[in-house]
């Protein structure tokens, strides 16, 4: 199978073409810093769908400060799935556990319009978990807290303490690469039954760092306001209200 993987220089990208690459299929990486290369809001080449069977998308404008951030990433989910729809090529769509037209988070709420548009164009949406990978370095919301943590041997206690977080490991994303062109549903999650609290999905000694409880609401509150003043900071606010200001 011939797959082209759209923004797949990330975590992500980088773990599936290594597994598919195993599985004997012929891996094309398109993002920023590639040959062929691509960024959100920018115009798709369609030449690069030449010979492709497949076009796994997880190409995303990750900061949500942008004011065109919803914008964007909806307007270049488009473009790609016409020309895909075009070409005769099968789409799947990456998105979150947590995606919601009702959501609170700009990320969550973006990802469920995105995955409408999908299953509209009767392409498949993929949802995936906290993807936490041992050998793979971590990167984004998790990377950054897991190495504050251990930089400064603390580590944040987010109340509430709730098990919300649901794990993709290496074992989900193999299944996923067995059976990608067998999914019969619109909608296929791929991640953990059972939910997990923070310390639990990062694998965090409590032993050898300090537990801080901090309300999500705090952190939620500082990292906006840092935001709003420009303050270049390692967290956004989103990311936090993803996740703790869901109703769940």
């Amino acid at each position: 199978m011939n797959i082209l993987i759209l923004g797949g220089t990330g975590y992500v990208g980088g773990i599936l073409k290594g597994i598919l690459s195993n599985k004997g299929h012929n891996i094309e990486i398109v993002g920023q810093s590639t040959k062929k290369n691509y960024k959100i809001g920018e115009e798709f080449d369609e030449s690069n769908l030449e010979n492709i069977d497949y076009l796994f998308y997880l190409s995303w404008m990750q900061d949500t400060t942008n004011k065109n951030y919803q914008k964007l990433n909806i307007s270049s989910l488009k473009d790609i799935l016409e020309k895909c729809n075009r070409n005769k090529i099968k789409l799947i769509f990456f998105s979150t556990f947590y995606a919601s037209e009702d959501s609170r988070s700009m990320y969550n709420k973006t990802k469920a319009m995105c995955e409408k548009m999908v299953i509209s164009n009767h392409q498949k949406v993929v949802r995936l978990g906290s993807v936490i990978v041992d050998g793979y370095k971590l990167e984004g919301f998790y990377g950054k807290l897991k190495n504050f943590s251990q930089k400064y041997k603390i580590f944040p206690i987010i109340l509430p303490n709730k098990k919300l977080f649901f794990k993709t490991n290496l074992n989900e994303l193999s299944k996923f690469s067995d059976n990608f062109d067998n999914l019969s549903d619109d909608l296929n999650f791929f991640c953990s039954k059972k939910p997990l609290d923070l310390i639990e999905i990062l694998n965090i000694d409590k032993n050898h760092v300090r537990l801080i409880p901090v309300p999500w609401y705090l952190i939620f509150f500082l990292t906006k306001f840092s935001e709003l003043i420009k303050l270049n900071i390692k967290f956004r606010s989103d990311s936090v209200l993803s996740i703790w200001g869901e109703d769940i």
